[in-house]
């Protein structure tokens, strides 16, 4: 009978150590889960901020092509005329496409 009860709790023992091991490896995993997580946040903040960075940086050569084309458009040349030029150099400058027809180039600008 005492051989029995020996051999229950090493039994006992042995699947107490299995239970502690499973719950050991599921910490482990999890983890490695939450780390995965952090490390794709990051990098995602990071693509964000380079993203606003780039459209930054257009944003200031778009303001300054706007600039040179005031300075340098004839006078010849009526204010919409040059609001349109502009309109379509700043779309391509920041990808913006122009979708309205009338925003496109007109054809009837004065020789």
């Amino acid at each position: 009978e005492e051989k029995e009860k020996k051999e229950e709790r090493k039994e006992e023992k042995q699947q107490e150590g299995e239970k502690k091991e499973r719950h050991r490896k599921k910490q482990s995993r999890m983890q490695k889960q939450e780390k995965g997580k952090k490390e794709d946040e990051t990098y995602e903040t990071n693509e964000s901020k380079r993203q606003v960075k780039e459209r930054m940086i257009r944003s200031t050569a778009a303001c300054q092509v706007m600039g040179a084309l005031a300075e340098a458009a004839p006078a010849f040349i009526d204010a919409r005329d040059i609001a349109e030029f502009v309109f379509i150099a700043l779309g391509r400058l920041l990808w913006v496409v122009p979708r309205s027809p009338r925003l496109l180039p007109s054809s009837s600008s004065p020789s």
